[in-house]
């Protein structure tokens, strides 16, 4: 894959099968809970618990024990589900679907070998269920956005980004912390500004912080910034 395939890419599967490997794992689990947040609709508590496990074992709020309690409790509800059961609007693929993706990503294992599953899946729960032009046309756009997502969390795979330790004064940690605590990815430009202030010059990282994004936990320069993995 070259650099402009990578920027161009509308699907992130291939993304993903070149250069998974070099994500963390916690990047990778980000990943799948950001594909899956839309799913909150037709979860049930169950289901709702396992999405928010993943997010929480991924940045070491709660051990695998926890995690196992998440992926189990959405596997009974994937078992359980039957024709009368009232999820939302996405039909029975659509809540059996939802169910199965936040079990995959719940899972104690290598998300390199299900991510692909669960961006699908999420993305043919957005989409609907019927196979119209305007279901494929939702599809891809989902498959768009993921992709998106997955650059905003990985950055650019073919340039390495460092932080001189001096850009981390206080303002750009108070800020960087600020952002990623609270979701504030609004404040990014504000991140911007202060790390232009600290010294930073690099035009990969300003202009990451003052495009439209999507920005999303997990963000490369949120992270790199508050030396996360």
């Amino acid at each position: 894959m070259t650099e402009a395939e990578w920027l161009a890419s509308t699907d992130p599967r291939p993304l993903l099968d070149h250069f998974g490997h070099h994500c963390s794992d916690r990047k990778l689990r980000l990943f799948g809970v950001e594909c899956c947040r839309h799913l909150i609709r037709v979860l049930d508590h169950r289901g709702r618990f396992a999405l928010e496990t993943a997010e929480r074992f991924a940045e070491g709020f709660c051990d695998r024990e926890v995690l196992e309690a998440g992926r189990a409790g959405a596997q009974a509800a994937f078992t359980e589900f039957d024709d009368s059961t009232p999820y939302g609007s996405g039909g029975e693929l659509g809540w059996e679907s939802a169910a199965d993706a936040v079990e995959h990503l719940c899972r104690n294992e290598d998300l390199r070998n299900v991510m692909d599953e669960i961006a699908i899946e999420s993305a043919v729960v957005r989409a609907g269920l019927d196979r119209s032009d305007m279901w494929r046309a939702l599809r891809r756009l989902t498959l768009t956005e993921q992709s998106r997502i997955l650059r905003d969390i990985v950055g650019n795979p073919f340039h390495s980004v460092s932080v001189d330790p001096r850009w981390r004064t206080s303002d750009v940690l108070g800020l960087a912390r600020g952002i990623y605590d609270e979701r504030a990815f609004n404040r990014l430009p504000l991140l911007a500004d202060a790390l232009m202030d600290a010294g930073c010059a690099d035009d990969q990282i300003l202009s990451h912080c003052r495009s439209d994004g999507p920005h999303v936990r997990g963000c490369w320069v949120v992270d790199l910034v508050l030396d996360r993995e």
